[in-house]
């Protein structure tokens, strides 16, 4: 299952092919922040194109999974760009995607998705993220035990 509303369409290095190796040496996730990014297009009334760090929108979207999706979520895209959902009815959500800046929001546009939708499009990003950062010879898993999702901070 594809949304057509948010793909994830590619990563890049900013540097060589990543040394797993050097992990170890890392004592922060932060750290590893921008040294993948990610190609994003977002479909929501206009079309944008968005390049954002690849494993903090990672940490972002398994945060809101283990939260809960029904209730609603805010996902930080990337700077300042941030995928919201909140209940809008039976079984459905509303989607914005917003770009805040020095206190001022616009809202780039909004959708209707019902929850079901929702609750596959989640799992189905977070693979095509990992499947990507993996592909840059980054071992998530052993990512994610060195640096545990509870750590994470915005």
């Amino acid at each position: 299952m594809k949304a057509s509303w948010f793909d994830v369409v590619d990563i890049s290095r900013l540097s060589g092919p990543f040394e797993q190796e050097k992990l170890d040496e890392i004592d922060d996730w932060e750290h590893l922040a921008m040294s993948m990014i990610l190609t994003i297009h977002i479909s929501v009334g206009s079309n944008y194109g968005v390049k954002v760090d690849a494993l903090p929108l990672l940490y972002e979207m398994l945060c809101a999974l283990s939260l809960g999706i029904k209730s609603g979520f805010e996902v930080q895209i990337g700077e300042g760009f941030w995928l919201t959902a909140s209940p809008a009815g039976e079984r459905v959500m509303k989607v914005k995607i917003e770009f805040v800046v020095g206190g001022s929001e616009r809202i780039l546009g909004e959708i209707t998705v019902k929850l079901d939708e929702m609750l596959l499009f989640f799992p189905k990003l977070i693979a095509d993220i990992t499947s990507l950062i993996e592909n840059t010879g980054l071992d998530v898993d052993h990512t994610l035990k060195k640096f545990p999702l509870c750590n994470y901070r915005r």
